[in-house]
């Protein structure tokens, strides 16, 4: 049973890269291209949950008699969160593609 991860798709996409290549893509481009669609869907998936979970937070509390209030520390640490959220993803999408590249 395989896990299905960022660098299986890298691994799966591995003509493409070497099609793009060959037609005449650099390898920076290819990794900015392929870093940057990881990174946005790694993004667009985080922003949601992020959005329910304060909602549902703010909503638990007023229900309690609590009031919330957002602070700037709070959002400082939900935005370090999710940039740790973000490089964890990446990670692996970046090794599989910097050693896809180092083959061609």
């Amino acid at each position: 049973m395989s896990k299905n991860t960022q660098s299986d798709y890298i691994e799966s996409q591995s003509e493409n890269i070497k099609m793009l290549y060959i037609i005449g893509a650099t390898k920076q481009n290819l990794y900015k291209i392929y870093m940057r669609m990881s990174s946005v869907l790694t993004v667009i998936s985080l922003i949601p949950s992020f959005v329910i979970g304060i909602s549902l937070m703010y909503l638990f509390l007023q229900n309690t008699g609590y009031y919330m209030r957002i602070g700037f520390a709070i959002l400082i640490i939900q935005f370090f969160i999710i940039a740790i959220t973000i490089m964890a993803y990446n990670l692996p999408t970046h090794i599989a593609l910097k050693n896809k590249l180092k083959t061609l």
